[in-house]
């Protein structure tokens, strides 16, 4: 309206704010319960023992074709090299190895890790590797290596689901409630990991398990992203210049690599620290002293003026 531009389709015609209303609020409707008829059908995969989602580490899937040669969908089989490996991870867990010290021989032997297909985040050419998280996931949801019930022939479906925040886009899980979980289904074909090995890590991860500070019923539950640290001046904006990776929090008053911590020497290899009062204090002098300089401004001035000419020229074109 503001550009005096009609919005017509064909269907439609010419579209008014009637139309936008009432088409907005169907459309979102038929989303709605066609994501629902999507949920059920693979409930009713699960049920069928096959698998309804994604393929965890040690599987692949098996492709098999019925008698009117259609092809059997949701078919999984075992990795045996990728079998190797998970068995090796609950054997060293149970001993009392910690998952940052599994992860760091894992990649200094070159163990391609899961989803080795994709590459990191981190701009550089580094190689995708273990983290710690990869192990140990969240117990409570069932994610993470150890906590996975495929590797002793149960699986488990829908305990998690996924909401996007409004205010920044982003997907975060969320625990199901009992009566909307799937039924948990036996799949003895795909058993990686004996009970006994399994019971050991449950146990050890029951003693590791850090007692609640008060009562759950006396403190409202946050989500997770709501209870994550305060921000800084520097969040999420420093990088590591060797692998790549993100620059945080390493212990309660320095800022480290990610990469080199949680992945270890074999990913990257800078170990430096710093402190969180040196860094604001070198940043702000920065800006202080060295962002005021004569040509320091000029060349902003004039960035900003193309940009500012950039942005107007593309707002007022008017594409055919």
């Amino acid at each position: 309206m503001f550009r005096g531009i009609l919005l017509v389709t064909c269907k439609e015609g010419e579209v008014g704010a009637l139309q936008i209303g009432m088409m907005g609020t169907i459309n979102a409707e038929q989303i709605a319960a066609t994501s629902e008829k999507t949920r059920d059908a693979l409930i009713k995969r699960h049920a069928m023992g096959k698998n309804p989602g994604g393929t965890a580490y040690g599987y692949e899937k098996r492709i098999a074709y019925d008698l009117n040669g259609e092809r059997t969908r949701g078919l999984q089989q075992i990795v045996p090299a990728q079998a190797a490996i998970v068995v090796r991870i609950f054997e060293d867990y149970a001993a009392g190895i910690s998952p940052g010290s599994i992860v760091r021989r894992l990649n200094e032997e070159g163990v391609p890790p899961p989803r080795s297909g994709r590459r990191d985040r981190a701009t550089s050419s580094s190689p995708p590797a273990w983290t710690p998280n990869t192990l140990t996931g969240n117990a409570e949801r069932g994610t993470g290596i150890l906590n996975n019930q495929l590797y002793v022939g149960r699986r488990a479906y829908a305990r998690q689901t996924y909401r996007k925040n409004p205010d920044t886009g982003k997907r975060h899980a969320f625990l199901n409630a009992e009566e909307q979980q799937a039924t948990t289904v036996a799949a003895p074909g795909l058993r990686i990991v004996s009970d006994t090995l399994w019971q050991s890590v449950k146990d050890r991860q029951q003693s590791l398990r850090r007692g609640p500070m008060k009562a759950r019923d006396a403190v409202p539950a946050l989500p997770f992203f709501a209870q994550q640290r305060p921000k800084y001046l520097t969040s999420g904006k420093m990088t590591c210049g060797e692998c790549g990776s993100s620059y945080a929090k390493s212990g309660r008053t320095r800022f480290g690599c990610q990469g080199a911590s949680k992945k270890g020497p074999a990913f990257c290899g800078n170990r430096l620290t710093i402190r969180q009062a040196d860094l604001d204090a070198r940043i702000l002098s920065g800006l202080a002293n060295e962002m005021v300089r004569d040509e320091v401004l000029a060349v902003f001035i004039e960035e900003y003026a193309k940009e500012t000419a950039r942005l107007e020229a593309s707002a007022t074109d008017i594409q055919p």
